[in-house]
């Protein structure tokens, strides 16, 4: 009877979930979402997100999933380029490949994360605050002593994360399923929950990212 109960809580709220289509195309399952005016109000089950209003395209009934790869919900906002745009732009493959051997992790691994997060751009910033192609959060980056708004560091900072997820879940025989999600939902959710934690928009993120490193091994 409880598993019934329980299957039948999970239909109802796959019947209750909408998706939000944002303009770059990334998708975010809520169960509901609020307007208030210049911010949307999106109710998820990792927690209630705000989003700006004109990020979101239209939302769709029920969960929406992409029939094309699609990037993370993050948005370049208007500011300088982080390249001065009178200076060379050193190619993105050459910064991945010096940034991501220092700390020892796989340069298929940090170029889908990039993939995943940013698409490559180097200017897209999240709602949350994240920075730069490997989204770090500036607190993060500190706490190598690297600045996340600088490329170099920024692929550093998050290469050197990715190295501590790694070493974190090197036990695991989920191990790389469970540093994706953490790089994406956080440690502490993938602690809570044993293994990748049921937010459809984390197990899309771990998906995506897994078809990427398929992708850039066969390179």
């Amino acid at each position: 009877m409880r598993f019934i109960a329980i299957s039948l809580l999970f239909v109802s709220l796959l019947c209750a979930a909408e998706t939000a289509v944002l303009v770059d195309g990334s998708h975010i399952v809520a169960s509901r979402h609020e307007d208030s005016g210049p911010m949307i109000r999106l109710f998820t089950e990792a927690g209630i997100r705000e989003i700006p209003a004109e990020w979101i395209e239209r939302f769709e009934d029920g969960i929406v999933l992409p029939d094309a790869p699609v990037f993370a919900p993050v948005l370049a906002k208007s500011r300088p380029s982080l390249f001065a745009p009178t200076s060379p732009r050193k190619p993105v493959n050459s910064l991945i490949l010096n940034d991501a051997r220092r700390p020892s992790v796989p340069v298929a691994m940090v170029q889908s994360i990039i993939a995943a997060e940013s698409g490559f751009n180097p200017d897209a910033i999240s709602p949350r605050g994240a920075m730069g192609l490997m989204q770090v959060m500036p607190a993060t980056a500190e706490q190598f002593g690297l600045d996340a708004g600088v490329p170099e560091e920024n692929v550093e900072a998050g290469a050197r994360y990715l190295r501590y997820l790694l070493d974190k879940y090197a036990m695991f025989s989920d191990s790389l399923r469970r540093v994706i999600a953490a790089y994406n939902a956080g440690p502490a959710a993938v602690d809570k929950h044993r293994g990748v934690p049921p937010f459809p928009e984390t197990k899309l993120y771990v998906a995506r990212v897994l078809a990427l490193i398929t992708h850039y091994r066969n390179e």
